[in-house]
């Protein structure tokens, strides 16, 4: 007997790789039918679209890690400038000088303001030419001492640096996609359901077929074990999830009521 499973429940990158597998192990099975083979060959152009999609929306989510570490490094620079702005009317004559110099080097740049308002890649350069600066010119490598501003300049170099690494393999990964696309993993999925209903079906009118005939059973069920043996897995996977779940039920939140 053919096991099915509700795919839908399963996370997407799961989805994809059921079906996948679900359509190599009957591929492995050899041409039963050419009414198979051609619902094989429908969900598998399903399945190619659906992973097109899920890299896609993977990249964009790599644009939500972009964003959130654009924000963090301009923080960082707004607040050296501030502070830096700040210690030049410091009370003690030392700091006072060091706030001073490194408040003119910011100018060099644009101040603090302006070089967050640059173009993403010129604001990476920037803080790359700046923090070097800090680091190798003797005057501010002790400005930035004097005035403990080493933590905060480590990690503005820091989120730079891992920003345009996260820009890099962004750029990498939309380039390696087949293609743009307008359609959702969701949207392939819910086509590959009817398809994957066809493919069920052919599988139990192909086995009730050769036996009505008289003919070899054997291949439709291997085929079908094959397909099971897949299925089962998944199907394990949800019902392990669902006893997890039902052992530590969420607990409402509080004061919601109206």
């Amino acid at each position: 007997m053919l096991q099915t499973l509700y795919f839908e429940r399963l996370p997407q990158a799961e989805a994809i790789r059921y079906i996948e597998q679900f359509i190599r192990v009957l591929r492995a099975a050899g041409n039963l039918s050419e009414a198979l083979s051609e619902a094989l060959n429908e969900l598998e152009a399903r399945m190619r679209e659906a992973a097109i999609a899920y890299r896609q929306a993977t990249g964009s989510s790599q644009t939500t890690a972009l964003q959130a570490k654009e924000d963090e490094r301009d923080a960082y620079v707004i607040g050296l400038g501030k502070i830096c702005d700040g210690h030049r009317n410091n009370p003690d004559p030392a700091s006072a000088a060091a706030g001073k110099k490194l408040h003119a080097n910011f100018g060099l740049y644009g101040g603090a303001s302006n070089i967050t308002k640059l173009t993403v890649k010129a604001e990476t350069t920037t803080i790359n030419s700046m923090m070097r600066d800090w680091r190798e010119k003797p005057e501010l490598s002790a400005a930035v001492t004097a005035l403990g501003l080493q933590p905060w300049a480590d990690r503005l170099q820091t989120v730079n640096t891992e920003y345009d690494t996260l820009s890099v393999a962004r750029g990498q990964e939309r380039a390696a996609l087949e293609q743009q696309v307008d359609y959702t993993v969701k949207d392939k999925l819910t086509e590959a359901r009817p398809l994957y209903d066809e493919v069920a079906t052919h599988l139990k009118s192909g086995k009730a077929a050769a036996r009505r005939l008289r003919q070899d059973e054997q291949p439709w069920l291997n085929a079908i074990g094959a397909a099971n043996a897949i299925t089962e897995e998944y199907s394990t996977l949800l019902a392990s999830r669902a006893t997890r779940a039902e052992a530590h039920p969420q607990t409402p939140a509080q004061g919601g009521g109206a």
